[in-house]
């Protein structure tokens, strides 16, 4: 006879998150579709699409910059990478360009700064008792 404990984890096995990947170009018009990318991923999640939209939308704008400070981008090559892993406790993105330097300090300039704010958004703590210690990448909501 098996197990109690053994029975209920059969009974409901909880499948592992799966990544969703997106490959960008390096324009300013690819943050919206990484904004809709972002947002899409958490339906049916707990989180809040426009708050994940918003972190999205700042990250690949600044990948963008990174990427076109360092050349031009024929249309044929995606140098920005999205990837996004969303569980019921957790969500987590990840951007990736071809810039290799170490990113600037954070720029907070006020509410009306043009500039600056993004790294500061993407930063913010999650709320209390929702951290996940020492996850660099991982923001949990």
């Amino acid at each position: 006879m098996p197990e109690p404990a053994a029975t209920v984890a059969a009974a409901s096995p909880i499948a592992p998150p799966r990544p969703s990947w997106l490959a960008l170009r390096a324009r300013p018009e690819c943050v919206a579709k990484a904004r809709s990318f972002a947002s899409t991923a958490v339906f049916g999640h707990p989180f809040d699409a426009y708050e994940i939209g918003l972190i999205a939308s700042e990250i690949v704008t600044n990948a963008i910059r990174a990427a076109c400070a360092l050349r031009t981008w024929p249309d044929d090559l995606w140098p920005i990478g999205v990837e996004m892993t969303v569980t019921a406790r957790w969500a987590h993105l990840a951007v990736t360009d071809p810039d290799h330097r170490p990113m600037p300090g954070s720029d907070e300039g006020g509410q009306l700064a043009e500039n600056g704010r993004g790294l500061s958004i993407s930063r913010r703590p999650a709320p209390p008792g929702r951290a996940s210690p020492g996850a660099a990448c991982r923001r949990p909501i």
